[in-house]
């Protein structure tokens, strides 16, 4: 894991030539940040390790943007103090790398700043500085998940937070416990306790030795209940990881389950499409059949040997066509004949 300090002043590479005049440390640059990931390239975790007051706003954009984009994977610790731009840095990190000491303090505010000239000038500058500041409060929300509008209070309180704050609204995931003389200790457990056996055993011939024999048992005691308090943070830890891994694997389940439904849903889909292209290749094949029926029905054709619905022959003279009043004497001549 490549460590990195971020203790000096957030500020650009072009402005080191005045922390050098005044003998200050050379300030955390975006180039400071570029060398050291050029140097290590072979390291694929980071851990930044934040004790800084801040300072430039563009800089610390930029320092931003690095980290997240760098692929590497990213852990922040605040040792100390973690102000100002310091604090977008600290969040390049996900949530739950996040950490920070007890102690630990931090400075939220407004983006500041300062300039003199004419009116337009002042103007542009503040809006200058209020796009600055919502491009602070969009990170501050997307990677706290925290209201915005709240955000944008605790800028305007300008208040000094600590690390229990911090870690209710998300810009840490959890604080630092101590450790010392616990888990560092207990390779001596058994050693103290088989001397502590062999002496009541061999007995005591003096108060001296009586005294440094309770003492052991104390010490043995203590270290008794360290273990027993480390075994406790092992098991909750353990409990808190398989839960994680449980939710992980139902997560997955469930993206599996959904996936299997997407695919069978955009079978139906397909079906179901292929299925109305047919019936509207037969409802076209239905509409031409009914448009040809329309047609004939519609016609003036009239079938061979006939004429105007009358048998060929009858009621037909050579060269002339009868009129009505000569068809009708025609069939009644025919009738008297019959009865003759």
């Amino acid at each position: 894991m490549l460590e990195i300090k971020l203790h000096e002043v957030i500020d650009a590479e072009s402005q080191a030539w005045i922390y050098e005049w005044y003998g200050m440390p050379h300030p955390f640059t975006l180039e400071t940040l570029q060398k050291l990931l050029e140097d290590n390239p072979d390291e694929h975790d980071i851990k930044l390790n934040i004790h800084c007051d801040g300072g430039s706003v563009t800089e610390g954009f930029a320092l931003y943007d690095c980290l997240r984009t760098s692929g590497r994977n990213i852990y922040c610790n605040v040792e100390g103090g973690c102000h100002s731009m310091a604090i977008v840095l600290l969040l390049a990190a996900p949530k739950n790398q996040r950490t920070a000491n007890p102690n630990s303090q931090f400075l939220i505010h407004e983006v500041q700043g300062g300039v003199s000239g004419s009116t337009t000038a002042v103007e542009r500058y503040a809006e200058e500085m209020r796009d600055m500041q919502e491009r602070m409060l969009d990170i501050y929300a997307d990677r706290t998940g925290y209201d915005r509008a709240e955000l944008a209070e605790a800028m305007a309180e300008e208040k000094m937070r600590d690390a229990d704050y911090m870690l209710a609204h998300g810009f840490i995931g959890a604080i630092n416990q101590y450790n010392t003389n616990k888990l560092s200790n207990m390779k001596f457990f058994e050693e103290l306790k088989n001397l502590l056996s062999k002496a009541e055993a061999e007995g005591v011939d003096s108060p001296e030795q009586n005294e440094k024999l309770n003492q052991l048992r104390e010490n043995i005691a203590t270290l008794e209940a360290e273990r027993d308090e480390a075994r406790q943070q092992v098991e909750a830890l353990t409990a808190e990881r398989d839960a994680q891994m449980n939710k992980a694997v139902e997560a997955e389940n469930k993206v599996t389950d959904l996936t299997e439904q997407v695919n069978a849903l955009t079978e139906q889909k397909d079906n179901l499409t292929n299925e109305v292209a047919g019936l509207n290749e037969q409802i076209k094949a239905k509409d031409e059949e009914i448009h040809n029926l329309k047609e004939q029905l519609g016609s003036n054709f009239v079938p061979q040997q006939r004429m105007n619905g009358i048998p060929a022959g009858e009621g037909k003279q050579e060269g002339k066509q009868q009129d009505s009043e000569e068809r009708k004497n025609e069939v009644r001549d025919k009738l008297g004949r019959n009865k003759k």
